[in-house]
């Protein structure tokens, strides 16, 4: 660890303790959380190699969807964060999608175009829902490939 960030992570370790009752929450294998605001957050599933390449697919898009169709009847505005899995290592790809892209830059491609056909398949169920005229995407990158060159 990087000495000058060593404080920081120390101060960020002691106040997770301090709100999860003097306990890091570091389960093996890592657990895919949910909570809400002001809540402690609870444990929905092992995140494993085997969830891995299909998270997005089977609980993170349509756990949005839900979402969408759960408030877009509302008169409330509501706001919206998903966060792909891919591309953060280890990159595997979803087994629909492995081996399409072998000569575009192979898994890192497969993986980015799942992530296509799911940002899809958020914006049908805006459009379904009806409320396209008064929604806003931001799509955003954060680099996730740690450093992976493609050729």
């Amino acid at each position: 660890m990087n000495p000058d960030t060593a404080p920081l992570f120390n101060v960020l370790v002691e106040e997770i303790k301090e709100k999860n009752h003097g306990k890091l929450p570091l389960d093996l294998p890592p657990q895919i959380l949910t909570g809400k605001k002001g809540e402690l957050s609870t444990k929905v599933m092992p995140f494993d190699l085997e969830l891995r390449p299909v998270i997005d697919q089977k609980y993170n898009v349509p756990k949005t969807i839900d979402f969408i169709n759960k408030h877009a009847d509302g008169e409330d505005p509501f706001f919206v964060y998903l966060a792909y899995s891919e591309v953060h290592p280890p990159i595997i790809a979803n087994p629909d999608f492995a081996g399409k892209s072998p000569s575009r830059g192979g898994v890192y491609s497969d993986v980015i175009a799942e992530m296509d056909v799911r940002v899809g398949e958020v914006v049908a169920a805006v459009n379904a829902a009806g409320i396209a005229d008064n929604t806003i995407f931001i799509l955003a990158s954060d680099n996730a490939t740690g450093g992976l060159l493609v050729s």
